[in-house]
């Protein structure tokens, strides 16, 4: 069974405010990079249990209802914190600009000691990262990291920095690269390489330098794979001995971006169910 710990929050899309009207098109979509690997992982046919508690708020009982329809087991009890928001406004070419309303959430309403505590036997890998690896939550997701090495799991982290999310940069790409070195599988995209300083901005489009990059993170003794995705230009899985390249099937559009990295999502579950196969 795969434990997943990390963020399940709701993308609101804004668009501007019609003239005389205070009304918007905006469009509120169920998210967040660990609740989208749950979904793709639990897809995949690989048990899941969601380790991070779920408010009782509207978009926290969505949440729940999603997740149990999808067969992924919950491991508390919803809680009277609110569901985390990310308000996502897109320029004209489509980019988007984040701002995270994280204070006092669901997501890290739990302590990792209670986390612990709750542990169940039968997990035999761990899946986190994203949010849970900014430096006010990094110190929870590290006891909870190494509870899991403790119990022989494997440990796959998705770095997909949100550097909207915290003010000292420095200190969280540190806590990053922390968590990667550790884990069997890697998870990062072209803009992450660039923000960890792997890749050079102007590098940006040459898929072969973001593939290079990548295989540098395979210099971790621990580090037995890496996902690697480039948006509309695919993914790629790969190992000390071979790369994998997969092509998009489906094309990004904004208004599904809460749920159009789970295909890829899913590329990087099969690869996880493959690293857990093999001893840690």
């Amino acid at each position: 069974m795969i434990a997943c710990y990390g963020e399940a929050l709701v993308d609101l899309f804004v668009s501007p405010y019609s003239r005389g009207s205070l009304l918007t098109d905006s469009q509120a979509c169920l998210g967040g990079s660990v609740f989208n690997f749950c979904l793709a992982a639990q897809r995949q046919g690989l048990q899941s249990v969601y380790l991070n508690a779920l408010s009782v708020d509207s978009f926290g009982r969505q949440f729940d209802r999603v997740l149990r329809s999808e067969g992924v087991k919950l491991d508390t009890c919803a809680c009277p914190e609110p569901t985390s928001i990310a308000v996502i406004e897109l320029d004209a070419q489509g980019k988007a600009t984040y701002a995270f309303h994280r204070n006092a959430v669901a997501d890290t309403a739990r302590s990792a000691h209670e986390i612990i505590a709750n542990w169940q036997p039968d997990v035999s890998a761990l899946h986190t990262g994203c949010l849970m690896l900014a430096p006010s939550s990094w110190p929870q997701t590290q006891q909870i990291i190494a509870h899991a090495r403790s119990q022989g799991c494997v440990i796959s982290v998705d770095a997909n920095l949100r550097p909207a999310v915290v003010t000292d940069h420095v200190a969280y790409i540190a806590c990053v690269l922390q968590a990667m070195v550790v884990a069997h599988v890697v998870k990062v995209s072209d803009d992450d390489l660039v923000a960890l300083g792997l890749l050079a901005a102007s590098s940006l489009k040459d898929r072969d330098a973001a593939v290079r990059a990548a295989r540098s993170l395979l210099a971790s003794e621990q580090t037995a794979l890496i996902a690697l995705t480039l948006g509309e230009r695919g993914a790629w899985v790969l190992s000390r001995e071979h790369s994998v390249f997969s092509k998009p099937t489906i094309r990004c559009t904004s208004q599904r971006h809460s749920g159009r990295w789970r295909q890829l999502c899913s590329r990087a579950a099969r690869a996880f169910a493959s690293a857990s196969k093999a001893p840690c």
